[in-house]
């Protein structure tokens, strides 16, 4: 089968196939350690970079090349922005959680009734189908309006001025980001319900009536490591969030107590917020040290996903408590060192109870409801701002995952006496009632806010004025006008063109860089193979502002900014991962039999790929490709920081540029709404036949 496209040569040797297989690999992990590791590395070197002529001789050099931490850390703002950055990730987290869970549990009952799809799923589709950079203004729009004259004031009777209410910016930012962050939560919840024993279901049943009750001892206890996975990946990424918060409120309203000697703090001065306002205005020094501090944060949040997922009970446990030991340790040197410079005791004896639950497990829900209660008095003593810290989450985190493990023993109902069934046949009715509330208006709210977004954008695409807010249904002058001046005066089209080249550029790149290194690591051992895909999502997954910055020196000095080369590279990267892993399985699943009648045949590690294996692998190849256009297409941070020149602006800079940030003054809604609708229709005519595909449905076998 082979000799027809692959001419005959001598057999190679071994270790001329395994130097060939290795050769494969280099592409990826080049491009890997430019974007990823190389930022890193630069903004480590830079951090202990002070400059000339700051200090004199007599200074010791370490004081001196620590000099850029000593002031980041002397300040209390970045402790009040990583406060701030804890709450905004908790809060965003277990809401994200709370909510699509009640979707996910109405569309699995709905389906039980066999409707084999909800009309809540095609309106869960339209917040992943509409891009950050269109979505955040839009809600911007419909929340905030004319300083607090707006659409929503009008239908809640609500005003949320988001340039004077810290409160109100903070959870309008909140409410929006929900609104994006629940429809893939939702999916992966109602996928993993799927998996739940129907019988387990049936025999529930035989037992009580209500739904909430087995939800509560049947499908919680099974859906808990996915749910707990979910919490922790949405956590990370609400620690790294930039666009959002950026497009919705630039920071938020300065806080009174955030007002320190160097730096100002508003009520979403995230972590991220805090680094893109450092760059530009401070040293390059201290711009890195942050950069440093911010990458160790991330890479700390992010190992309590993965330790959620180790199988072993025992063992998970543990390294839940030694991640929550080193935080507390982290927390003390910075008070002591750097903030207070005195030993905080109640911390001390916390830390105490918590190194000798290592040898004494029980002791260790000890330490940690002591570091609750203790982080929940300081709150209540100093204010959210200078009292939360992300030990609270961290501690509460740890307590549901192994209170959560002590339960899950299997779904069971516990025998009742009179006096306690008496009791639940009051209780159960009444729990099932404000259950039912609860989910139906949950349904509500979110169909109606996806609703009134898409016809908001429409309204103000074709009201003929600019403005963000509505008195009638109907629009009073029906008008074009903005479709036409978007193109004609706007000169729109250049900058779709701009996009449309990133976005065609990265998926050609893709499969070059991915299909030699999936191929690779399909021929290593598994557990070597794991480890190394493992360590790319990692550096993936760490990525963000932070990252951003130090990149954008290496690039300077590769004389990459304002290249679009440069651009594609950054988004390749992006889409490595998921791409990765899928093409590393797709190949795992061949046999040998097809590789070993190939090199009989004379065939090199190329011919075998390029004829035998991409013909196979075409719509994993497209899948990927696909993935990474619609990254491309919908980036925003990179273009921000790395592009000056508005000639090479992709459309989400341009259409950035109609509104701005919440202070910019004299906004271009309707050329705004009539550039994304124009945007989300491109978009749906490439990916939104793919993206159509219900996640939830099982795809049936062929025979």
């Amino acid at each position: 089968m082979f000799s027809l496209r692959i001419p005959k040569r001598q057999t190679q040797s071994f270790t001329t196939r395994r130097a060939a297989s290795w050769i494969l690999f280099v592409p990826l992990a080049v491009l890997v350690t430019l974007i990823s590791i190389a930022p890193s590395v630069d903004a480590f070197v830079a951090s202990f970079d002070v400059g000339p002529g700051r200090f004199t001789a007599q200074e010791a050099p370490a004081e001196i090349a620590l000099d850029n931490y000593r002031i980041l850390f002397r300040d209390k703002a970045i402790f009040y922005s990583l406060s701030i950055t804890a709450l905004w990730a908790t809060a965003n987290s277990v809401l994200t959680i709370a909510v699509s869970m009640l979707l996910a549990h109405f569309m699995y009952l709905r389906s039980r009734l066999k409707r084999k799809r909800s009309l809540l799923y095609p309106l869960l589709m339209i917040p992943l189908g509409i891009p950050l950079y269109i979505a955040v203004p839009l809600w911007r729009a419909f929340i905030h309006g004319d300083a607090g004259n707006s659409l929503f004031s009008r239908f809640t009777g609500i005003t949320m001025n988001l340039i004077t209410d810290p409160v109100a910016a903070f959870i309008a930012a909140l409410i929006v980001s929900i609104w994006l962050n629940v429809p893939m939560t939702t999916f992966v919840i109602r996928s993993h319900m799927d998996h739940i024993d129907p019988n387990l279901i049936d025999a529930a049943r035989l037992e009580t009536k209500y739904d909430v009750t087995i939800m509560r001892y049947i499908q919680l206890p099974v859906l808990r490591t996915s749910m707990l996975t979910m919490l922790a990946l949405n956590f990370v990424k609400a620690f790294k969030e930039f666009t959002l918060i950026h497009l919705m409120t630039a920071g938020g309203v300065p806080l009174v107590e955030g007002i320190t000697e160097r730096y100002i703090v508003g009520s979403t001065t995230t972590l991220g917020i805090f680094i893109y306002n450092l760059f530009g205005s401070s040293s390059y020094g201290i711009t890195a040290a942050f950069s440093v501090f911010m990458a160790c944060a991330v890479a700390l949040v992010l190992s309590f996903w993965y330790c959620s997922n180790i199988s072993d009970k025992h063992k998970r446990s543990r390294w839940f408590v030694a991640l929550v030991t080193i935080m507390l340790v982290i927390d003390l040197f910075l008070d002591t060192v750097f903030a207070t410079s005195f030993v905080s005791v109640p911390k001390v004896l916390i830390l105490l109870v918590l190194l000798a639950s290592f040898k004494y497990r029980a002791v260790g829900h000890v330490g940690l409801w002591m570091m609750v209660g203790y982080g929940a008095l300081d709150v209540l003593m100093n204010g959210v701002l200078e009292g939360f810290s992300p030990l609270i989450p961290a501690a509460v985190f740890v307590l549901i995952e192994q209170y959560g493990a002590y339960r899950a023993h299997g779904p069971k109902f516990a025998k009742r006496s009179k006096f306690a069934s008496h009791i639940a046949s009051i209780t159960e009715p009444v729990g099932e009632w404000a259950y039912r509330i609860t989910m139906y208006m949950v349904v509500t709210l979110t169909a109606a806010s996806t609703v009134i977004i898409v016809y908001y954008l429409i309204w103000l695409s074709i009201s003929g004025i600019n403005v963000c807010y509505f008195d009638t249904l109907f629009p009073t002058s029906f008008s074009l006008q903005a479709f036409v001046d978007i193109f004609r005066r706007e000169h729109i089209g250049r900058y779709f063109v701009n996009t449309m080249i990133l976005a065609a550029g990265s998926a050609l790149v893709v499969p070059i860089i991915v299909i030699p290194a999936a191929w690779f690591l399909s021929t290593l051992k598994k557990e070597r193979a794991n480890a190394m895909v493992g360590s790319i999502h990692t550096l993936g997954t760490m990525g963000g502002m932070h990252s951003l910055i130090p990149l954008f020196s290496v690039f300077l000095t590769l004389g990459l900014i304002n290249s679009r080369f440069g651009l594609i590279l950054i988004y390749v990267v992006h889409a490595i991962p998921f791409s990765l892993v899928n093409m590393k399985n797709f190949f795992e699943g061949y046999s040998k039999e097809l590789r070993e009648p190939a090199v009989l045949e004379g065939a090199t590690t190329f011919q075998y790929v390029r004829w035998v294996l991409v013909p196979l692998a075409r719509p994993i190849i497209k899948t990927s490709m696909l993935m990474a256009f619609l990254g491309a297409w919908n980036g925003f941070n990179a273009p921000l920081v790395l592009l000056t020149e508005e000639s090479m602006y992709p459309v989400s800079l341009k259409l950035y540029t109609f509104v701005g940030s919440i202070a910019s003054g004299s906004p271009q809604w309707n050329l705004f709404a009539a550039a994304s609708i124009v945007n989300v229709i491109i978009i749906t005519l490439i990916g939104g036949r793919r993206l159509s595909k219900d996640p939830t449905e099982q795809k049936k076998p062929t025979y």
